[in-house]
Order: structure tokens, then C-alpha cells, then sequence
């Protein structure tokens, strides 16, 4: 049983480095230009000469800032959950008591993370509604 205890600690390490290196690889990951530009609307405009032509309303920037804040939030409680539980594994080589302080340790470097801007890229959105904007204008 030691030895199956050993080597499940080792496979759960070895899951939960893998999700925390996910994490940190897709942290600047956001929505992109293009599905803010899907988000314009179209409007169809037929002129009392029978003329029509296609007008197009600006991107929807609530919408985006939405996505991006959620997004980030899960980016957040994701990174810190990925870390207790690679600290969980961890601590589990050293037994129930270090299992404890192995999450404890994870959760706290993951909330650091969190705290310090992880996963927020809000000035990255914004630039790109300005740019979807500013195409639109013209």
C-alpha cells in the first residue's frame, strides 16, 4: 500500500504541475479582435430611391469587458485550485500532515498569483475595441 501511495502521489503531482503550467501558458489568452467585430451590428438601409446599403452599429464593449472580467475570474480561482492541489501532492510524499501544508502552500501561492493581476488582460480588450471602433468609424 506505501508503494501504490508513492506512486499515486507521484501521478497527481505530475497532473497538477501539468494544469499549473496550462494555467500560467494561457493567462494572457482573451477574446479576439475578430469575435469583437462580430459582435457589431448590421442594419440594412433601403433610401426612398430604392438604393440600399449595409450600416454597421459599433462593437458591443460591455459584452467583451464582461467576457473578460468572467474569463479572468476563472483564470483566478483556476490557478489558485491547480496549486492546491499540486501542493496537496506534493505534501502527500510526507504524509496526511503534509498533505495539509502542501494545499495550504499551493492555495496561497495561487491566490498570490491572483492577486498580483494574473489572467487580467482588460488593457488588452480595450485596445481592441478602440481598434474595432475606430475600423468601424471609417
Amino acid at each position: 500500500m506505501n508503494v501504490a501511495g508513492k506512486v499515486a502521489a507521484g501521478l497527481g503531482t505530475a497532473y497538477g504541475a501539468y494544469n499549473v503550467v496550462n494555467d500560467l501558458a494561457h493567462a494572457g489568452d482573451t477574446i479576439t479582435t475578430g469575435q469583437i467585430a462580430n459582435s457589431r451590428g448590421t442594419n440594412t438601409i433601403t433610401t426612398a430611391g430604392g438604393n440600399t446599403y449595409t450600416e454597421r452599429t459599433g462593437p458591443d464593449g460591455g459584452a467583451a469587458m464582461d467576457y473578460e472580467r468572467q474569463a479572468a475570474t476563472s483564470k483566478k480561482v483556476g490557478l489558485t485550485l491547480d496549486s492546491m492541489g499540486l501542493g496537496a501532492s506534493i505534501g502527500s510524499f510526507f504524509g496526511p500532515i503534509g498533505m495539509g501544508i502542501g494545499a495550504v502552500g499551493g492555495a496561497l501561492l495561487g491566490g498570490l498569483g491572483s492577486l498580483f493581476g494574473f489572467g487580467d488582460n482588460e488593457e488588452e480588450v480595450n485596445n481592441r475595441l478602440k481598434l474595432v471602433t475606430d475600423v468601424t468609424s471609417m
